[in-house]
């Protein structure tokens, strides 16, 4: 699997293949990412091969080959850290398309302002909502199934981190959280997991706004 987490999110994606010798962590700098993203349309589809000494890390395509220093020290404990959010009692079916839509465009509308994106959920049904001095909106996702739990979800997020979230899904995700704002929220399928941060969103004036809206 490769894993990723820049102190706000936690992105794990399963990449089937032959292991050789097992390593149980590789760490590479940050800006790794980006350089492999340029060589996404080399990769899609196409097997490559991942090889790592005590100093270097090798990737190798077909027709090219990335090398990159390795670095020291010890990864976050992934397992341990998304072990209590999967536990969490509410669980949902959300449309990714959808959620990836709404939350663009509240990017959007609020500009450099930075807000929450609220999500609020009720007997099943997931809200979402933004406010600004100068822009509000309040959206339902269509596109929801309840899972398990009682139906309530209350979270924070920062808008800018969802698209990126619901983008590594093709179709639906697992949303899994409970109605505490102060926890993280899962977003997952077989192949794919995201793990997001809340925003502090005790003294938001939306939330009570949205839950009266709903009532």
């Amino acid at each position: 699997r490769l894993a990723a987490i820049d102190g706000h999110r936690i992105g794990i994606v399963a990449m089937p293949g032959e292991v050789e010798k097992e390593d149980k962590d590789i760490n590479v700098p940050g800006y790794t990412y980006s350089i492999l993203k340029g060589l996404q349309n080399k990769v899609k589809g196409r097997k490559i091969s991942l090889y790592a000494n005590h100093k270097y890390i090798w990737i190798f395509g077909e027709d090219y080959t990335y090398s990159v220093r390795r670095v020291d020290g010890n990864y976050f404990d992934i397992d341990r850290m998304i072990k209590d959010v999967s536990a969490y009692e509410e669980h949902f079916s959300v449309d990714a398309k959808e959620l990836k839509g709404i939350a663009k465009e509240y990017n959007k509308a609020i500009s450099k302002d930075k807000k929450p994106m609220i999500m609020y959920g009720e007997s099943g049904n997931i809200y979402t909502a933004i406010q600004t001095a100068d822009y509000k909106s309040v959206d339902t996702l269509e596109n929801v199934k309840m899972i398990s739990g009682s139906g309530k979800f209350l979270r924070g997020l920062d808008p800018a981190f969802v698209p990126d979230a619901a983008g590594m899904f093709d179709s639906t995700a697992e949303m899994i959280g409970n109605d505490n704002s102060k926890h993280p929220v899962v977003f997952k399928d077989d192949d794919c997991m995201c793990l997001i941060l809340p925003v502090n969103i005790a003294h938001d004036s939306m939330v009570d706004y949205v839950k009266n809206l709903v009532a």
